[in-house]
């Protein structure tokens, strides 16, 4: 199993995850749909074993725009936008999730989108993605090459104890049609433990509280296990400069830059102790 590290939307969040390690990472097409392909295109996501791109429809389902009520051809635009970023991406590397708006728009409307985005790259490019709302997920995932299944979302709504049951069918079923699972926002460390069984998983944990604290408090890896149990500015100096020395590699140009590659890297020693396969 797999943990990519999501939101590496931008070269201040890349660079660190390269500089300690990581293989794996996570970018939002809603992150660059306001920008230019140009931009997108000079990231080194190339560096990346594996980048899987979201659709950034959280925003509009479920996020801060979701009181408004988008309609279908919202999503077929959307579609359209979201299929040109992808003919213009020049990363072979790279996944991309389908548009998941069955909860909102109704299964029927997915299968629509769903079927226009594999007509247009294929299976091998695109990760679809189940809801409990499609029911028996049985087709999907025979149809699927890689899907994707909401953690965080359908636990909070069904509750742990479904979710398991659930997930379980999910990686029977996967099994046997040989289909891959990935599985969306396990957003904390300790919830690493609902990724078993599964091909992959993503998590924002390691830079989720860089902008509420400071370095003793950037992210959930801080002290964990006694391990890099960080006390003072100066112990981190001192931890990066051994990085920097081991890996040679410059470790970002002033303390601010430097807790993004501090919890970036505690982060990725955190897997690594759990399962050394998870980010190798």
């Amino acid at each position: 199993m797999k943990i990519y590290f999501a939101g590496a939307d931008s070269d201040m969040f890349i660079n660190p995850l390269l500089a300690v390690g990581v293989k794996y990472a996570l970018t939002s097409y809603e992150k660059w749909r306001v920008s230019d392909s140009v931009r997108f295109n000079s990231m080194p996501y190339n560096k990346f074993t594996s980048v899987i791109v979201d659709s950034g429809l959280f925003t509009y389902l479920w996020g801060k725009k979701s009181h408004i009520n988008y309609d279908k051809n919202f999503y077929h635009n959307y579609l359209d936008n979201y299929s040109k970023f992808i003919e213009t991406s020049r990363f072979e590397n790279m996944r991309y999730v389908e548009l998941d708006v069955q909860e909102k728009l109704g299964v029927d409307f997915a299968w629509e989108l769903r079927e226009k985005l594999v007509d247009r790259f294929g299976k091998d490019k695109i990760i679809n993605v189940a809801h409990v709302i499609d029911g028996d997920p049985t087709d999907l995932i025979a149809y699927a090459d890689y899907l994707a299944v909401s953690v965080t979302p359908t636990i909070k709504k069904y509750g742990i104890a479904y979710y398991y049951q659930y997930i379980e069918f999910v990686y029977k079923q996967a099994f046997t049609h040989n289909t891959k699972i990935h599985l969306l926002g396990v957003t904390r460390p300790g919830d690493s433990r609902l990724c078993y069984g599964a091909t992959s998983c993503d998590s924002t944990s390691w830079f989720t509280k860089i902008s509420f604290g400071s370095y003793s408090s950037s992210n959930y890896f801080y002290g964990k296990n006694n391990y890099l149990d960080i006390r003072s500015l100066d112990n981190l100096r001192s931890l990066l400069e051994e990085i920097e020395t081991l890996k040679n590699v410059s470790l970002g140009r002033n303390d601010s830059e430097r807790y993004r590659y501090y919890a970036a890297y505690t982060a990725f020693l955190h897997y690594q102790r759990i399962d050394p396969n998870t980010v190798t």
